[in-house]
């Protein structure tokens, strides 16, 4: 078996020129030596990535020789991996008569940023949201990270996408990006439950608002309707401060406003970094408010 190194163009991009020599490989190396760590490093940690790495993705291989990798690898690191992002150089090497880069993964963590924007999504169409956020979290690069070997057949790997060249600050950032936006999704939905319970609330007494004088009194107001959701009170990304409520409905019924699209039930107490809030009015929408905005609106609320 021997190393060879292209060039590969894909997209425009070019992934560089080889890996640094870490073994010396012989015409009688075998998929024995592979295995063994003789040929190619068979992990990495993304410290140890200098430049000229690069990111993509890739279609599922089928070939015998990567599953072999694959199975070898998640008993190695007692996890499955998962065939979303790799990280690579380039380098090829050659076979049985096959044609092989060299590619790296993370065990088990899918990164890319079609995914991510796909988490978000999720949480617009009722998905479990904090299951969603998890998973951004979970995917945070760090240079002590490992990446496991991945040998994919040049023949059968299909086309390559996403490519991108390996930053890990840049990638992180997005993912920070991505889970701010994950969180403001999420605490916008909770918001819009909380108005529709209270709508809900207001139907089956004769029209009366729940007790909004405090959070807490309004919890207990609408416990039944919550379904044991008490997390739904409190902003997402600032956990120990929960949701705060226009007191100046207290005591009154909903046909009492005439103007139920203008009328703040609930909001965040906490603004985001950029100055908005999410606003949750007695007609039921939500919104987020400029911080200009807010302070205009919140004189209506007591």
């Amino acid at each position: 078996m021997r190393i060879i190194t292209r060039l590969f163009l894909i997209a425009g991009l070019a992934l560089a020129t080889a890996l640094p020599v870490l073994a010396v490989a012989s015409d009688k190396s075998t998929l024995v030596d592979v295995l063994a760590g003789k040929v190619v490093p068979l992990t990495f940690h993304l410290k140890d990535m200098a430049s000229g790495w690069a990111t993509f993705i890739c279609n599922s291989v089928q070939d015998p020789a990567s599953q072999w990798m694959g199975m070898m690898q998640s008993t190695r690191n007692g996890m499955q991996a998962d065939h979303s992002m790799l990280f690579t150089r380039g380098q090829t090497l050659e076979l049985g008569g096959e044609l092989y880069l060299v590619a790296y993964q993370r065990p088990n963590a899918p990164f890319t940023h079609s995914m991510m924007m796909m988490q978000v999504r999720a949480i617009g169409m009722g998905e479990p949201a904090q299951s969603n956020i998890d998973t951004l979290e979970s995917n945070r690069l760090t240079p002590e990270m490992e990446v496991a070997l991945q040998l994919l057949n040049m023949h059968v790997m299909g086309h390559m996408k996403d490519i991108r060249l390996f930053n890990m600050k840049e990638m992180n950032a997005a993912l920070d990006k991505a889970e701010l936006l994950a969180h403001e999704e999420q605490s916008l939905s909770q918001l819009n439950q909380l108005a529709q319970i209270t709508q809900m609330y207001a139907q089956q007494n004769n029209g009366k608002l729940p007790l909004l004088d405090t959070i807490g009194h309004f919890q207990l107001a609408i416990h039944d309707l919550l379904g044991g959701r008490q997390e739904m009170m409190q902003h997402l990304s600032y956990a120990d401060i929960p949701y705060q409520t226009n007191i100046a409905l207290t005591g009154h019924k909903l046909a009492d406003f005439p103007n139920p699209g203008e009328t703040v039930l609930v909001f965040e107490a906490q603004p985001w970094p950029d100055g908005k809030r999410g606003v949750a009015y007695l007609d039921g929408h939500v919104r987020f408010v400029p911080a200009a905005e807010w302070e205009k609106l919140q004189v209506k609320v007591k």
